[in-house]
């Protein structure tokens, strides 16, 4: 198989005040086909961030299920913690447009407004005291993946609430495993390995079609350091799948450092 070339631009020595934008690009394979393309777009400050999350189908996978999804995340770092301001998701299923925005409140709790909801939908609407303290879904990445730059761990449980669900990310069982480069990813070096698993609590569909995708409602992700005196990144996942193995591999990855 074929991947993208990998590249870095690095500008120095990189202090917690100086502004820095993270491109990275990553290939899912199901099944051993490709199958979804991934971008995760991320611009960090010392008082602020902003994150994009982009997916889309491709191959046979596409013409089977035609599928893409974009999700941005822009908010307020204070004391080293991520707290969103406004977040929402652009998606395409089916030819089905769903437009989500969430505005978050100053306690923390989020407003939202769904633009074409879906005919007949029955979802229960949350009570605002399961919301409290959330955060949508790529906040919640970038305030993982900036607590395990900063404390070398990847054991952490992100509350999220995305506009109909709420759950948690939870991952736990680290392991530090060193990886070698391979026609999937040129990354290698040392990373930690968690066992992720999400944790549903409101929100979802009854309990007899839960992980109807997925086995067991768990993976496994490895983190690296990809770039130095920087948040930490996937680098890795697998699960497996109804469809077969699933597996994200990291196939490029940009920093661009905007100094003084």
């Amino acid at each position: 198989c074929s991947f993208s070339i990998y590249f870095f631009v690095i500008s120095g020595p990189l202090l917690a005040s100086d502004p820095r934008q993270h491109n990275l690009q990553y290939m899912v394979y199901i099944g051993g086909l490709r199958a979804i393309n991934i971008s995760f777009n991320s611009s960090l400050h010392q008082r602020y961030y902003r994150g994009k999350l982009k997916l889309n189908t491709q191959g046979l996978v596409d013409k089977l299920f035609k599928w893409s999804s974009s999700t941005f995340s822009y908010g307020e770092i204070r004391q080293s913690t991520v707290f969103p301001r406004r977040a929402g998701r652009d998606s395409i299923w089916k030819n089905k447009r769903r437009k989500v925005r969430l505005n978050f409140q100053k306690n923390g709790i989020p407003i939202v407004k769904v633009v074409t909801e879906p005919p007949n939908n029955k979802q229960k609407i949350l009570p605002f005291i399961q919301l409290a303290g959330t955060r949508d879904l790529v906040g919640a990445i970038i305030s993982y993946l900036s607590f395990a730059g900063a404390s070398g761990s990847c054991v952490r449980s992100e509350p999220v609430f995305d506009g109909k669900r709420r759950y948690n990310l939870v991952f736990e069982n680290q392991a530090k495993v060193r990886l070698t480069r391979d026609q999937y990813s040129p990354y290698h070096g040392l990373s930690l390995r968690c066992q992720f698993k999400l944790e549903k609590i409101a929100g979802f569909r009854p309990k007899t079609e839960r992980y109807k995708w997925m086995k067991d409602g768990s993976a496994r992700v490895w983190l690296g350091r990809v770039f130095p005196n920087a948040m930490m990144f996937p680098v890795r996942i697998e699960a497996d799948t109804n469809f077969g193995g699933l597996f994200v591999h990291l196939i490029s990855a940009e920093q661009i450092f905007k100094g003084k």
